[in-house]
């Protein structure tokens, strides 16, 4: 079973959203934006994390990821001599 990233009619562009992790060590922050350039999701993830010693790291990373249609993928798969189907 494969499971698919949203389909491009499906993702939404420029949202943005915000995790967190508390426990006695270390307090988390995950903050994320989402964006669209031609067919690919972009996803750009900021971390902020605050250990108990006071040391304190920023960092950030990028990931594109393919937004394709059902079609697009379920005629990919037989040509490599799988059986696709897609269920919503």
């Amino acid at each position: 079973m494969i499971e698919p990233w949203f389909q491009f009619k499906d993702f939404v562009e420029g949202r943005i959203f915000m995790q967190t992790y508390d426990d006695e060590d270390y307090k988390i922050c995950r903050m994320s934006k989402s964006n669209k350039r031609d067919n690919l999701s972009i996803l750009t993830f900021y971390y902020q994390v605050l250990s108990k010693s006071g040391e304190m790291e920023n960092f950030a990373e990028t990931h594109h990821v393919g937004l394709f249609i059902a079609d697009e993928m379920n005629s990919w798969l037989p040509q490599s001599g799988f059986t696709a189907t897609f269920n919503e």
